[in-house]
């Protein structure tokens, strides 16, 4: 699962359009991951502000 610090996102949906199994998802309370998450890093590295980790 990733881990979102929600003080750094900026909320651009660039994660959200970036993740291959669609598990991310913006609302009214911020950055969303849902149980489809691999964990496979591309949202984390595609984000420019550092917001997002994986979860170990």
């Amino acid at each position: 699962m990733i881990e979102v610090n929600k003080n750094l996102c900026m909320r651009c949906g660039g994660c959200v359009a970036t993740c291959p199994k669609a598990a991310l998802t913006l609302t009214e309370h911020g950055l969303e991951c849902d149980n489809r998450c691999v964990s496979c890093g591309t949202c984390v590295n595609f984000c420019p502000v550092g917001a997002l980790k994986v979860k170990k």
